[in-house]
Order: C-alpha cells, then sequence, then structure tokens
C-alpha cells in the first residue's frame, strides 16, 4: 500500500479532511510513478449524499483532467467505503467532485463536499508485481516493464505481439500490430482482411475495407464497391462510384470518352475535358481545335498564330 500527503488540504483531528464549494478535489502524491491495482477511500459514515457524484482519476502530473478516469459515481446511491479497480501507472490520485444546475440526482447536497477519512492506493513498484509482496519481476516481454501488479499480465506489447504476457506472434498479414487480448490485427497488409487478415480482397481492389469487402480502390479498368464493374469502354480508368472517366484512350474525350477528337488534330491526340488538340495540328490547320485553316499561302502554321512555317511554290 502507497500512501503520502495531500496537497493544499490538511487532516483534521479526526482524520477527516473536508472541503465544501462546487468543485472539490483532495489529491494525494505517491512520491513517484507507481503500478497502481486498485484504491479504497473511506468516507464519513451517513454523509453519502454529500459525496454522490464523486470522480476518481490518476495521473502523472498535477492535472487530474490530463489522467485517466478510473471511476465516475452517477448512480441513485452511494457507497461511502468503496474499492476500485484502477489497474495504471500513475504517480498522482485525486478524488474530485463538483454539483451541477441542476443537480444530476435531488438527493445529492447542494454544494460539492469533500469529507475523507482515508484513502488508500494498493499496488507496486513499476516492473515488480505480486500480491501484497511485489516480489516478481514484470515478464521482459511487456512493453515499458510495467504489468499487473497482482497477476503480472502486461499492460502493452511490443509490436507484432500479443497476449497475457505477450507471449505470442500477431497473424503476419497484420499491418504491424494486433489487440493485446484477443490479437486481432489492427489493419492489415494490402490485399487482406478479417480480424486476423486471412481472408482475401476482392480479385480487381488494391485495397479494401478489413470488416467488409469494400474496395479502396480498383484496378485500371475496374469501378464499383468491389470493383466487379467495368468502366466505359473508351476509358483507362475511372472513378470508383460513377463512370467518370480519369483518362481516356487516344482520340476520345469526355467525361465518359464517348466524343472523338477532331481528324485534324496531329495523331488525333487531344485533352480528356475539353478536346482541344494536344499534338498539333495537321498541315494547314491551326486553333485550339485544329478546325482554323492557315493563311491560304501558308503549307504549316503556328497553332496559336498566323506565323507561317513553309510556304506553298507560287509559278511566276
Amino acid at each position: 500500500m502507497f500512501g503520502s500527503e495531500s496537497e493544499n488540504n490538511q487532516l483534521s483531528q479526526e482524520s477527516k479532511v473536508r472541503i465544501r464549494s462546487k468543485q472539490v478535489w483532495w489529491r494525494v502524491d505517491l512520491g513517484q510513478s507507481i503500478t497502481i491495482q486498485y484504491i479504497t477511500i473511506y468516507y464519513r459514515a451517513t454523509t453519502g449524499y454529500r459525496f454522490g457524484g464523486y470522480s476518481l482519476y490518476v495521473s502523472n502530473s498535477t492535472n487530474h483532467i490530463e489522467g485517466i478516469l478510473c471511476y465516475q459515481d452517477n448512480r441513485s446511491n452511494v457507497n461511502v467505503n468503496p474499492t476500485h479497480l484502477c489497474p495504471y501507472v500513475a504517480q498522482y490520485v485525486t478524488v474530485y467532485n463538483h454539483r451541477e444546475e441542476p443537480k444530476r440526482h435531488d438527493w445529492y447536497s447542494n454544494d460539492a463536499i469533500l469529507e475523507l477519512c482515508e484513502v488508500q492506493v494498493f499496488g507496486c513498484q513499476i516492473g515488480s508485481y505480486g500480491n501484497q509482496s511485489c516480489n516478481n519481476p514484470c515478464p521482459e516481454s511487456c512493453y515499458g516493464g510495467n504489468c499487473n501488479a497482482i497477476t503480472g499480465s502486461c499492460f502493452y506489447c511490443f509490436p507484432g505481439m500479443f497476449g497475457e504476457v505477450c507471449e505470442q506472434n500477431c497473424s503476419a498479414n497484420c499491418n504491424s500490430t494486433c489487440e493485446k487480448d484477443t490479437g486481432h490485427c489492427i489493419g492489415c497488409i494490402p490485399g487482406k482482411r478479417g480480424d486476423l487478415c486471412d481472408a482475401n480482397c476482392p480479385v480487381n481492389c488494391v485495397a479494401c475495407e478489413q470488416t467488409s469487402e469494400k474496395c479502396f480502390g480498383c484496378i485500371p479498368d475496374k469501378r464499383g464497391d468491389l470493383c466487379d464493374a467495368n468502366c466505359p469502354v473508351n476509358c483507362v480508368t475511372c472513378e470508383q462510384t460513377s463512370e467518370k472517366c480519369f483518362e481516356c484512350v487516344n482520340g476520345k474525350y469526355g467525361d465518359v470518352c464517348d466524343i472523338d477528337c477532331s481528324d485534324t488534330c496531329t495523331n488525333k491526340s487531344c485533352t480528356k475535358g475539353n478536346g482541344y488538340c494536344l499534338a498539333g495540328c495537321i498541315p494547314g490547320k491551326k486553333g485550339n481545335l485544329c478546325d482554323t485553316s492557315c493563311s491560304s499561302n501558308c503549307a504549316t502554321c503556328d497553332q496559336t498564330s498566323e506565323q507561317c512555317y513553309g510556304n506553298y511554290n507560287i509559278a511566276v
């Protein structure tokens, strides 16, 4: 059992802390980070209406809100001598209470009042466990060297491991990590799905949701939730959720690549969005769509101006 003096509050001659306000707290500094197992509170008997609505936090700083909420009371009655499991590593324990408007329960006191007779914190030094004794070292397989103060089970595992003492390997198809207790993968490698990533995504998927067959991208020329539908015939690739094309085969343009590029475009090549010729115009034509003739004496001209690149032979 660990204990230390409280902050900002003095114990009365009756070994109680009494604080009255709309928002009250009491905190103990354990002196160092401890692997806590459970916390027992002794509140003044027959005054549960003052204790109702309390919260219990553990933290590694004096700002308890940044810590872990172990327990929050919101019942129709309150136990004035509760024991709460709180298996976390922390240096500070805070008992907190407040009063809302309106009160959560009519039987609560109007003010939040703490009348603590004793607060007991049970646990072990970091890296050790053993009920009452704390004589056993935590397993080396525990990430950070911390374990449950009574059972010795690991709080966290190294990446790729799971189990009570992190003794089992995650599935090879997991994306590096899995849940400590179940071994279920936290993400799969591409092409796999399922709790253990042992099922295949649909054949045309790039990747899929772990909990379903829905694809996150399709191979070229496929679309749909399962990538089992074809893109429009002249698409190279298309949107997964529609028939809109990202790229057309040469000679086609438009949202679904169903419009012919102009025959006056060189190599019949044009932009997908508006059909503008990409590689220039055939001799004698100019303009974005190559639909305007060069000057009468030009053999060829600049696509965007009147400049000739060659003249026809004129007989004298």
